[in-house]
């Protein structure tokens, strides 16, 4: 039987070189072979198995209480619609959510780059991508920017903050699969708009939706917004609003982008800045994010209207 070595695990299942390793060794998902020099060797029936618990996973179960089932088992799960969560066990998952926070706060303040990285590692593996990113990174990451400005987090707390986590992001990213007619978003900050940490949170996001997804960086102008979009075919554009709150040119820079897109194009707007802009969000058309989590609402519609139409 052939064998394959973790980077084709991780480009046929999806998963992260962490996720793989911490569901071996913590709930025994796979047990792979290992070469003379100790290397991974991954059977194509390990990687079906990794790519089965990762579809339930994105479906809403946690690894803890799928990793034992059979093969058929999981494909019976995969047919059902997500499991709802149980009203009792709600309160136990938030806290287990806020835990993680927590403790990276307190690696953050302790400049401990490898102690954050392992509870980002420890929650991505118990939560899966989407609760990862919307139940602890992006909550994180806005308490950080809380205390920063608040004057309770040194520069160099925030600056370590944003590059772990940037850093893990981007690793998630690389190990998500798309297909190649998938919808494709374009996400990015407008002009004057230099924070991208919201941005980037959307783009993983997105690609764990199973979009497309070209991330172009902060304060880009509309004229090149609308670039991008035409060339890659968009079926919408996100933009992250996050500081300065009332910068008063970014109104007339959001006109400029509606109107570089045109009237039809999707165009979804998120962050703390963008409730200061509400009136010119109505008046463009813009889909408005209250928060995160209403982002793969968001694309689902959007893909629906465009199968319809």
């Amino acid at each position: 039987m052939k064998r394959h070595f973790i980077k084709v695990a991780m480009l046929r299942t999806g998963l992260t070189s962490h996720t793989i390793r911490v569901w071996e060794k913590r709930y025994n998902a796979v047990s792979p072979g290992r070469t003379e020099t100790n290397r991974r060797l991954y059977s194509d029936d390990d990687i079906a198995h990794l790519h089965l618990l990762h579809q339930v996973t994105q479906g809403g179960h946690r690894i803890g209480d799928i990793a034992h089932l059979s093969p058929d088992e999981l494909h019976r799960l995969t047919t059902v619609l997500p499991a709802q969560p149980n009203p009792l066990q709600v309160p136990h998952e938030i806290a287990g959510q806020q835990g993680y926070v927590d403790r990276a706060l307190q690696s953050i303040r302790q400049l401990d780059a490898i102690g954050l990285e392992g509870e980002l590692t420890r929650a991505h593996s118990d939560f899966g991508h989407a609760q990862l990113i919307e139940q602890v990174i992006e909550p994180l990451m806005r308490r950080v920017g809380e205390l920063w400005h608040e004057g309770s987090l040194r520069i160099t707390d925030e600056h370590l903050a944003s590059a772990v986590v940037r850093r893990f992001i981007d690793g998630i990213r690389q190990g998500l699969q798309t297909a190649s007619d998938a919808p494709h978003l374009i996400v990015t900050t407008p002009t004057g708009q230099v924070h991208e940490m919201g941005a980037l949170l959307v783009s993983v996001s997105a690609a764990a939706a199973h979009w497309r997804v070209t991330y172009m960086g902060p304060n880009l102008p509309a004229d090149q917004i609308a670039l991008v979009a035409r060339h890659n075919g968009a079926s919408a554009v996100a933009l992250s609003l996050v500081y300065p709150l009332d910068d008063p040119a970014l109104g007339h820079e959001l006109i400029k982008i509606r109107q570089a897109l045109g009237d039809e194009l999707p165009l979804i707007v998120g962050g703390p800045a963008a409730q200061y802009n509400q009136p010119i969000l109505r008046r463009i058309g813009a889909v408005q994010l209250g928060a995160l989590t209403e982002l793969r609402q968001q694309l689902y519609n959007i893909h629906s209207t465009d199968a319809r139409n």
